[in-house]
């Protein structure tokens, strides 16, 4: 279980189509949604100097994705796409969604569905 912040949060929404929305079980039976925290595995270094790492996401169909994880923290700072050329694709998204904080986590996933599969 690792920290993440807004920043992240909105990156994997973003670029990966994922409103993370920590689920947690309370003694009582309540269910508390909690974001600041995300259930990913290291799988490889992707880039050491970078702090890149490619994870498995455990709570969402253990899908893989690019995390910054810097050494020693339990903390992800952002997420980068898996393909090369997602900057050059999608552009105009990342300069429309990136930072607004308008937006929900599940508004910024649902533009990346929109936009990516059609």
């Amino acid at each position: 279980r690792y920290q993440i912040g807004r920043h992240a949060n909105e990156t994997l929404a973003l670029r990966y189509g994922i409103a993370n929305e920590f689920r947690e079980r309370r003694h009582n039976g309540t269910e508390m949604i909690d974001s600041r925290y995300i259930r990913l595995r290291k799988l490889r270094v992707r880039d050491r100097e970078k702090c890149r790492y490619e994870v498995e996401l455990s709570d969402f169909r253990k899908r893989n994705a690019i995390a910054v994880i810097e050494p020693g923290t339990e903390y992800v700072k952002t997420f980068y796409p898996m393909e090369n050329t997602w900057f050059n694709r999608h552009k105009k998204l990342e300069e429309v969604l990136k930072g607004n904080r308008t937006m929900t986590l599940k508004e910024i996933a649902k533009f990346h569905i929109d936009k990516t599969i059609t």
